[in-house]
């Protein structure tokens, strides 16, 4: 009798055990980037991880095209890419020298504006800084994340581009705007 009781309490904590791991799956599974559990801190975008080189990139993404951003990095990029609740148009990564990816740059469809706003404030909370010509409506809101690990991520509705900054990647920020003249079309 004791054996039997002892037995359905172990099923029962193994049930609900597997039960949670379950669940962090699935939530894991919908996020496109990834933070180790750190608080405000962003660790990679759609499995790629922030140090990553660009071979390991191509490898993982081979459909994609290697190209030299304006700034003259090397960059990997991604077309038609869809993650969790977003389309993405193109995805870019670039390569700081030493340093591995160090940003992404992600345009997305206009109609997808608000669901990437909300993923980051429901990922990452509030931003730390934030402004636009209506909070509500996120296609004209331009805000940003610092994350504790010296990574940030910015948002730009009027732009339809998010942006993810690695810690060792302040040196390619000045791509950011030199891009914008090739923001593709919304369609």
């Amino acid at each position: 009798m004791l054996r039997s009781s002892i037995q359905r309490r172990v099923a029962r904590a193994l049930s609900c055990a597997f039960a949670l791991c379950l669940g962090a799956c699935t939530t894991a599974a919908l996020n496109q980037w990834s933070s180790r559990g750190t608080p405000r801190a962003v660790d990679s975008f759609i499995g790629v991880n922030f140090g990553a080189s660009l071979n390991d990139v191509e490898r993982r993404f081979p459909a994609g095209l290697r190209e030299t951003s304006p700034y003259g990095a090397p960059a990997y990029k991604l077309e038609n890419v869809n993650s969790a609740a977003a389309n993405y148009q193109d995805v870019i990564f670039e390569f700081a020298e030493n340093s591995g990816m160090q940003m992404a740059i992600a345009h997305f469809a206009p109609s997808s504006s608000a669901a990437v706003y909300q993923q980051l404030q429901n990922s990452f909370g509030p931003p730390s800084s934030s402004g636009g010509l209506n909070p509500s409506d996120a296609s004209t809101v331009e805000a940003s994340w610092q994350m504790v690990n010296g990574s940030a991520i910015v948002f730009s509705g009027p732009n339809h581009r998010m942006t993810l900054i690695g810690k060792d990647g302040a040196a390619l920020k000045p791509d950011i705007r030199l891009r914008d003249t090739d923001v593709p079309l919304a369609q």
